[in-house]
């Protein structure tokens, strides 16, 4: 045999070694190939089907269409017609967003693909890409040259939770043109996209011009650089490790809350670790709940701020959708909240439900027996819904000292941020009642008798 055989043989054994390895466990299961009709999600989606061709495994191709080439439809058509003649089901979807996301277009892309992927998966069902080793130092070299972390050197990962299935790359390990060299042995046809060759991509450049000159110095790098991604993993498990003792033994619900939280860490134990481990647990509580960590920079703002701020309720560090904010002696982790200044409101009662979309809440009105309001002779029309201010006070018990609505939060630890957003009901200048705090002690209603109240409801 001569030597371009025994290579054909050895790159073949590599392909569909990494697919035996990938099917022992999920046979039986539902399999989605995320097909561009490109070589690899070719060559993975063949190779898959042969794999499964006599196994109850359901395997289906789902394609995505970017709509950003006039071959897009091109594309999608060969799709379909190639799983036509392997029998194999398809879903396609297409790109319906104009919406730029930092990392440009690229990036962009790849967060609509992803997004539509997840919309697909089903519990326990398994998205798996054609991702090989080559795009494994391409990302690793993208990422060192953007700065990156640990998490980030650590590039692909070969098996993650994805929506509610499970996302496995099986070729990441097989060099690219092992995956080439199978797909011309079985005369295969696959579409190629001309922006592949585009240098103006980072991502391209590097794949063209650095990595090919890299191997002519050191042929051995592709192996070595995924020993180190392999490693550099294993580190950043460790990390997330940590951070998960850390967050378990310090992390507390945030009961005095009444809007959307994600809980609260008292800051003396932030105070007494290192600024390394304090780090790692505020970058593991976010990415715990789903958001993409904030960078060193932001890092190193929020724990300048919790160490000398002067005004102590003041920190506040945003990024993205979300937010870090301290008060009384916690952090606490939110959803980007709305300004003071957009917190103005003041309308009239017309209906069972009022929505106030400044402020993001429903307040809804209840029918009650014995709590709330007395509903005899309390005219509706007249209540005017106003937001919190300062000067509002109230009295909740019989005998009871009138307060300052301020005093009354403080004393209940309602967080400042929360305090605009929780409507006032007033008539003729006087608050009746505070929804999920009480109603002024003269109007209440006595035991046995109907009245009424108000609860929030956050939209």
């Amino acid at each position: 045999m001569n030597k371009n055989g025994e290579n054909g043989i050895r790159n073949s054994n590599a392909v569909r070694s990494a697919i035996r390895k990938f099917s022992k466990n999920i046979l039986g299961r539902s399999v989605f190939v995320a097909y561009s009709g490109g070589v690899d999600s070719h060559v993975l989606l063949v190779e898959l089907e042969k794999c499964f061709k006599k196994s109850k495994t359901e395997l289906v191709a789902l394609h995505f269409n970017h709509q950003y080439s006039k071959d897009s439809d091109i594309w999608e058509m060969h799709c379909q017609e190639t799983c036509t003649k392997l029998d194999i089901k398809i879903i396609t979807g297409r790109n319906s967003q104009s919406e730029i996301f930092n990392g440009g277009k690229e990036n962009s892309f790849r967060i609509a693909r992803y997004r539509w992927f997840k919309s697909v998966i089903k519990d326990g069902d398994i998205l798996v890409t054609a991702h090989h080793l080559d795009d494994q130092i391409e990302t690793l070299m993208f990422r060192l040259i953007r700065g990156t972390g640990i998490k980030g050197m650590a590039a692909i990962e070969e098996q993650r939770k994805f929506g509610n299935g499970q996302l496995y790359r099986p070729f990441l390990g097989v060099p690219r043109k092992d995956i080439l060299e199978v797909a011309r042995d079985g005369l295969l046809r696959w579409v190629e996209d001309k922006s592949n060759t585009d240098e103006s991509y980072d991502r391209n450049y590097i794949r063209r011009r650095v990595l090919p000159l890299i191997q002519s110095r050191w042929p051995s790098s592709p192996t070595v650089i995924y020993r180190a991604t392999r490693n550099l993993q294993r580190a950043q498990k460790l990390l997330e490790e940590i951070g998960e003792s850390d967050f378990r033994n310090i992390h507390e619900e945030a009961s005095n809350c009444r809007f959307s939280n994600y809980g609260k860490i008292n800051i003396h134990y932030l105070n007494a670790m290192s600024t390394e481990r304090t780090e790692n647990l505020l970058r593991y509580w976010v990415q715990k709940i789903g958001y993409e960590a904030p960078s060193s920079s932001k890092l190193t703002e929020l724990l300048r701020q919790l160490r000398t701020s002067g005004r102590i309720n003041q920190t506040c560090v945003r990024w993205g959708t979300v937010e870090f904010r301290r008060y009384r002696g916690h952090l606490y982790l939110l959803p980007m909240q709305e300004y003071e200044s957009n917190r103005i409101i003041q309308r009239r009662w017309n209906s069972r439900q009022e929505y106030f979309g400044e402020i993001g809440i429903r307040l809804n009105l209840i029918k009650t027996i014995g709590r709330g309001l007395k509903k005899e002779g309390l005219e509706l029309n007249k209540l005017i819904i106003k937001n919190y201010r300062k000067k509002h006070q109230i009295r909740l018990y019989k005998n009871g000292r009138t307060k300052s609505l301020a005093k009354l939060f403080q004393e209940l630890g309602v967080p400042p941020w929360e305090r605009y957003r929780i409507p006032i009901v007033t008539i003729e200048e006087e608050v009746i009642c505070v929804p999920g705090i009480g109603c002024t002690e003269h109007l209440l209603v006595n035991s046995y008798e109907p009245g009424i109240d108000f609860s929030i409801e956050e939209t």
